[in-house]
């Protein structure tokens, strides 16, 4: 993949990056180790050490404030299934807010008419019952950050009596107010309109690396699967260039993968290989003595790509529940199938094999498997959904 440098906006400090880019310079990932210094005041703390952005990193970009004021700052994630997620929480929420800023404009245009249509004959019932509209206005939004809401807010706070400066009963000024403030939630809804293509083009950016990374994985382990049954039949030197040449193509493959957290496992693979493939070109010993040689090599390769599949596994049930919470579909009876769900997986781990491994974390796993189990049961669901996350960075 192409390397650029980028400066980028990160935790408040301006810092220079080597990246591949995933989507032009919106989605990057990061391709040389970054220090920012000690004394840094680093995402609002000043850094007590020297911290390091690692490679595989996914910086990810976002506009934040208004006008002139308006900016893109950068989030970071050392895991390209957090990014996707993010990507889909905002696409979610811009679907919410503009449902919230269409029935805002229609509940403006229902007040305006009403006052246009009655004036100054408005029942007592027709003003409950507009003032209740106003004060719905007002709630939605009174906590609201952007300028364009907040601005609508003050305007409905200003016309929630029916009156005007003077204390007196004027639905013209009381519409003009409220007019106003359907304006500006005008903009906000063709503010969203603006952002949801951006989002959802990348959440598929994203989730397109996500499909293109697996799809070279589940190629890579058959290669490996066909290289380490055919050892023990070679006896010619055709059969070693042969499996040499499955190594080079899965060569080929991890060198592209640039993302965390597949990174750091096509990192170590890919000089597992290059092993490999130096032991295989040592002509002074035979061909089935050279390829039995790089047997355990392609053992560790394995276990390593079934660690891969049991982390896309706990992926995707971490992916239904954050799903189901946030659709509001978390109910009683889904906790107890989280728990079966994470169970079954537990059972999937006994048959992982990390004896070769210098880093042992299956038992550190287990526990935050057990950990989430409990926590589901506790219907603690957040806490639950941290542990499966900090278990799928243990793989």
């Amino acid at each position: 993949m192409s390397t650029i440098r980028l400066s980028v906006v990160l935790g408040g400090v301006k810092l220079t990056f080597w990246v591949c880019p995933l989507l032009r310079t919106r989605i990057v990932v990061v391709k040389r180790p970054l220090t920012v210094s000690k004394g840094t005041k680093f995402y609002d703390q000043v850094l007590p050490a020297h911290e390091i952005i690692p490679p595989g990193t996914i910086l990810y970009s976002r506009w934040v404030g208004n006008g002139d004021e308006r900016r893109r700052i950068y989030q970071r994630s050392e895991s390209i299934y957090r990014v996707l997620q993010a990507y889909e929480h905002a696409d979610v929420s811009e679907e919410h807010a503009d449902r919230e800023a269409s029935v805002s404009i229609e509940t403006a245009l229902v007040v305006v008419r009403d006052l246009i249509a009655h004036g100054r004959r408005l029942t007592a019932r027709q003003r409950t019952r507009l003032k209740e509209k106003l004060a719905t206005l007002k709630a939605r939004y009174e906590f609201a950050q952007r300028d364009c809401l907040r601005e609508a807010t003050e305007k409905i706070e200003a016309a929630a009596d029916l009156k005007d400066r003077l204390g007196r009963n004027n639905p013209g000024a009381t519409a003009a107010r409220v007019t106003a403030a359907r304006l500006r939630y005008q903009v906000r809804l063709e503010e969203i309109t603006a952002i949801v293509p951006h989002l959802s083009r990348f959440r598929m950016a994203v989730l397109k690396e996500i499909s293109r990374i697996w799809w070279l994985l589940e190629q890579d382990e058959k290669l490996l699967c066909q290289a380490f049954r055919a050892i023990p039949r070679v006896q010619e030197e055709i059969h070693v260039r042969w499996i040499a040449e499955n190594l080079r193509v899965v060569l080929s493959h991890m060198e592209t993968i640039v993302a965390a957290p597949f990174f750091f496992n096509c990192q170590h693979m890919t000089g597992e290989i290059a092993l490999a493939l130096r032991k295989l070109a040592d002509q002074t010993h035979m061909p089935a003595r050279r390829v039995s040689g790089i047997a355990p090599i392609l053992r560790v390769m394995l276990a390593s790509l079934a660690f891969e599949r049991a982390q896309r596994e706990l992926e995707r049930n971490i992916y239904r529940v954050s799903r189901q919470v946030r659709d509001g579909r978390f109910k009683d009876g889904q906790a107890a199938r989280a728990v079966t769900r994470v169970e079954e997986f537990r059972a999937v781990t006994l048959k992982l094999d990390e004896s070769a491994f210098r880093h042992k974390r299956l038992v550190e796993m287990d526990a935050c498997l057990g950990l989430a189990i409990e926590k589901f049961r506790a219907c603690k669901i957040e806490e639950a959904r941290q542990a499966l996350k900090d278990a799928s960075a243990l793989l």
